[in-house]
């Protein structure tokens, strides 16, 4: 799980090209993950073969779309969370359209969690399971 800042903010047409070219690409190389953008800010979460995952990370990193890139969790684990989902994505817009009253709006507890990457990786989940949990998905 990684975050990073855009270099320059995506509009809807930008975040569809990133997602389609992410979709494909993920699909060919068996990576599954979700990616959150809000408010010029990426979470993604990455799940797959260690080598491919790493590989992509550092892909990432070194895309000059981002800045401030930094992995907050790198872990492995025996199951994936998203099994389904060659990248899962929610636009800002439907994301406030979906947020219950009282609910979490924005990444700063994920973003700023560098000191206990446990409590990183519950955060990102809980944010996440609103998309994956809810009808259609």
């Amino acid at each position: 799980m990684y975050t990073s800042a855009a270099s320059v903010p995506f509009d809807a047409d930008d975040l569809k090209d990133l997602l389609t070219q992410s979709r494909s690409a993920n699909e060919a190389a068996n990576v599954t993950g979700v990616l959150l953008y809000r408010q010029g800010r990426f979470v993604q979460y990455l799940e797959g073969d260690e080598a491919t995952v790493r590989e992509l990370v550092d892909r990432i990193g070194a895309d000059p779309r981002h800045g401030g890139f930094r992995v907050l969790v790198d872990d492995e684990h025996d199951s994936r969370f998203f099994p389904q989902w060659t990248m899962g994505f929610v636009s800002e817009e439907a994301e406030a359209a979906l947020m219950p009253i009282g609910f979490r709006t924005a990444f700063n507890d994920i973003d700023v969690l560098d000191e206990d990457p446990p409590a990183a990786l519950r955060a990102f989940r809980q944010l996440s399971r609103m998309f994956r949990d809810r009808p259609g998905n």
